[in-house]
């Protein structure tokens, strides 16, 4: 038989649906050692009705001519075949001895009929001597139905039509052996009769639906289905542990140290007691002080602990921090070609909010780029610009955070272009290294002390006035870095009384390994100047301008950027 030396691969392989057959093109007979099939042929797919009438198995085949000769001359256990044309279908009558049963399944363009030879009829009716279990299971799956249910992704054999009345189940058994290609062996319990009819389904979901039905279970080992009693499954599994439970308490004790190089030994115990890994006599020791496990079991045991250990205990990858704290003049920051994404609100109280490239939210009562104005505490959903908000005045400047990417190399040119025409100025330019999902903090700024007087005397405090920057990375595995950041710029707006301006602002961004992340939106309504000359010559009245140069950004509002690169470092 051809069809059962193929491989389960070939045999599982997804069929194409044909269309309806309209005629029969071949009647044919095929016998093999234990088993007599008669094979009906279309030129598209068969949809019987089949039905036994006496000693006749009788197939009606709708909207189909017959165009094929029947077989005139017909082994045991069949004594004829017939074919006759009805008004809309035509009807095929199989002749056969007393006491046949037949199965009858549709595969693609046919239609098999399979008796078994008589011999094998006296053997199957003394394995069926005794208590049997008939079933009645109606099953009608079309094949959108399926595709539609989690069953669609779970079975992925070759789909067929089954239609059985009373019929053994070991038959049907080999039926689905030489569809699949696998090798069945069944267990001498597994018996019963069954009345189903399945159109179109998965020949794996019609195993299971009939082994659901008999509370029997399987157990899939390379090519072999084995097809058994839940029970008897249960009681191996039971027999299975407690031998292993056996195996454990013969073998003998050892003791290993294992050095935890860049976890810590508190992480992997937890570890290896949750996973279970121990057996019920082993114990384990943590030394903190060298960050080691002392471990003491069986063999077995401690090599499924080393194994974790090896998957657990590797170096976490670390991330470059890049950072450019740039002032730059408001009617110029919109040429350094950033995409902004997100603005952030920074009145006292508000929460913040982020929203991907491309979309931009206003908040409050803030007056945007292109004449978007936010309504109240209202967040209004607009198209990207590449502007930023225009600052409104008040003490200290506002803060109204937009969130952007660029390019790198493209801002480090428009800024140094900027910068030769004194329209912005580079405060910082700090770097620094931290590990996955570890914080890293920049801080610059100034210090100042106040002083304040009561009876115990005069009391000075220090206090810092600083811009302070906060990332904590998370690298993900499709080439992004997930960045935390808290950003917090303190001014000091008074020294009698001493007055500190404290803007906050929380949130995440999610940024392409070496892409840019932009934060703007800090306005200072000031002057800034910066003069570089020569020591000494750079003093002289008049004369000393031409030993040293001034670089004004300004007079009026001014916006500061905060730029930030994370680029993943490479394992050398």
């Amino acid at each position: 038989d051809k069809e059962a030396t193929a491989s389960p691969e070939q045999k599982t392989a997804a069929v194409k649906e044909l269309p309806p057959a309209t005629s029969i093109v071949q009647v044919r007979i095929e016998k093999g050692q234990d088993i007599l099939k008669v094979v009906i042929k279309g030129n598209g797919s068969l949809n019987p009705n089949v039905f036994r009438l006496d000693n006749r198995a009788v197939l009606d085949i709708p909207s189909v001519n017959m165009e094929a000769s029947v077989p005139v001359a017909v082994p045991l256990p069949l004594t004829s075949i017939r074919a006759g044309k009805h008004k809309d279908k035509t009807r095929l009558v199989l002749d056969m001895k007393e006491g046949t049963s037949f199965d009858v399944a549709a595969i693609e363009d046919s239609v098999i009929v399979s008796f078994r030879l008589p011999e094998k009829e006296i053997y199957a009716a003394k394995a069926a001597e005794g208590e049997t279990k008939v079933a009645e299971v109606e099953t009608k799956a079309v094949s959108e139905t399926p595709e539609k249910s989690g069953a669609a992704n779970k079975y992925k054999g070759q789909k067929i039509s089954l239609d059985f009345q009373d019929a053994d189940i070991s038959p049907i058994f080999r039926l689905l052996a030489d569809i699949s290609g696998y090798n069945f062996i069944i267990d001498p319990s597994v018996k019963g009769k069954i009345t189903m009819k399945l159109m179109n389904v998965p020949w794996d979901q019609a195993l299971d639906i009939i082994l659901q039905t008999f509370s029997f279970g399987k157990s899939v080992e390379g090519n072999i289905i084995w097809i058994a009693p839940t029970s008897l499954f249960a009681k191996i599994d039971t027999e299975r542990t407690a031998e292993k439970l056996r195996l454990e308490k013969q073998e003998d004790l050892t003791q290993d140290i294992v050095r935890i190089n860049y976890a810590t030994a508190s992480d992997i115990s937890s570890a290896i007691t949750s996973g279970k890994l121990l057996s019920t006599r082993g114990s384990i020791t943590i030394d903190g002080r060298m960050n080691t496990l002392i471990i003491q079991d069986t063999q077995t045991s401690i090599d499924k602990i080393k194994t974790l250990v090896k998957v657990m205990d590797v170096s976490k990858p670390q991330v470059m921090i890049e950072a450019r704290i740039v002032t730059a003049s408001t009617s110029y920051t919109s040429q350094l070609g950033i995409r902004w994404g997100g603005t952030f609100e920074g009145a006292p109280g508000r929460t913040f909010a982020t929203q991907p490239a491309g979309a931009v939210q206003f908040g409050g009562d803030q007056t945007g780029a292109g004449g978007i104005k936010g309504l109240g505490n209202e967040i209004i959903s607009a198209v990207s610009v590449n502007t930023p908000l225009s600052p409104t005045s008040g003490p200290g400047g506002v803060v109204s955070m937009l969130i952007g990417s660029a390019n790198s190399s493209q801002i480090a040119l428009s800024l140094q272009a900027l910068e030769t025409i004194k329209k912005s100025k580079t405060l910082s330019n700090p770097r620094i290294l931290t590990m996955d999902n570890e914080a890293a903090t920049i801080t610059q700024g100034v210090t100042f002390y106040t002083t304040s007087t009561s009876a115990e005397g005069t009391k000075t405090e220090a206090q810092n006035a600083a811009l302070s920057l906060s990332v904590t990375p998370r690298i993900t595995p499709d080439g992004y870095v997930s960045l935390k950041l808290t950003v917090s710029d303190d001014s000091l707006a008074s020294v009698t009384p001493p007055v500190k301006n404290t803007k906050t602002i929380n949130t995440q961004a999610l940024v392409k390994d070496g892409e840019t992340l932009v934060l703007g939106g800090i306005y200072i309504d000031s002057e800034l100047n910066d003069e570089t000359g020569i020591p000494l010559l750079s003093k002289i009245p008049i004369l000393g301008w031409l030993f040293k140069t001034k670089q004004d950004i300004g007079p009026g509002p001014t916006e500061m950027l905060i730029f930030i690169t994370p680029r993943v470092v490479s394992k050398t």
